[in-house]
């Protein structure tokens, strides 16, 4: 279904009264508006808002928005103010979906991971147990370089590393290379120079280990869990 741009009105619902301290998570609403209208990006959100889309971007930044604005074209369009304002369907529907990133999108990932355009097309996971977003992400295991404690096919869980130096010795990592593409590897830090890095196979039959400069990394992921795809099968 597409939306004209609509003009709005400064009237808000009377029912809806928005207090000084009342704490709304503007990224988690716009995606539920998203979600409303059936549109999926930020161009087209800012279409039917009748704004510039580094408007939405700046929204998010400094999270706030223009709630005249918000409620008017709900109201406009019928949309439940109250799925979109409140806390508890914040939680149920948004708190664990989690973006993830499958083989097919990881060459495009590499040189698309800051832009939100992008990320909002990509394909999200709902668990029933919590993570923490945006800092957990899932990626999807290419080859069997880490076979066998890493399946191909299976999905890691990466939780964000936002400072290089908190990389742990041997521990699984899922580093993003402006040069080098993604990988999932078990990282062992050079004691003779603290900005490389050595990327380790878990199988053996692989002896080719990549050395990764850290100013390489645009994005650094600790492994914290597997999600494996393998079908368990019965016994006869």
């Amino acid at each position: 279904m597409k939306y004209n741009t609509i003009e709005t009105t400064k009237e808000s619902n009377p029912s809806i009264t928005l207090k000084r301290d009342y704490t709304v998570d503007v990224t988690l609403l716009l995606k539920k508006l998203k979600s409303h209208l059936g549109i999926q990006t930020n161009i087209e959100l800012s279409r039917v808002l009748d704004v510039k889309p580094n408007t939405i971007s700046t929204w998010k930044r400094r999270n706030s928005l223009d709630y005249e604005l918000i409620i008017s074209i709900c109201n406009m369009l019928d949309i439940d103010l109250n799925s979109l304002f409140s806390t508890e369907y914040t939680r149920n529907r948004s708190a664990n979906n989690i973006l993830a990133v499958p083989i097919e999108a990881q060459y495009q990932y590499v040189s698309n991971y800051h832009k939100e355009e992008f990320l909002d097309k990509m394909p999200k996971c709902s668990l029933p147990f919590s993570f923490s977003t945006p800092n957990t992400r899932a990626f999807q295991m290419a080859g069997i370089s880490m076979s066998p404690t890493l399946k191909e096919g299976a999905y890691v869980i990466g939780e964000r590393i936002n400072d290089h130096d908190l990389i742990e010795d041997n521990s699984i990592c899922i580093l993003i290379s402006k040069l080098r593409g993604i990988h999932i590897n078990r990282v062992k830090k050079d004691p003779k120079n603290p900005y490389i890095l050595n990327l380790l196979n878990d199988n053996e039959n692989f002896s080719n280990n990549i050395v990764m400069p850290v100013e390489e990394i645009t994005e650094a992921w600790r492994v914290t869990n597997i999600l494996s795809l393998d079908i368990v099968k019965r016994d006869h």
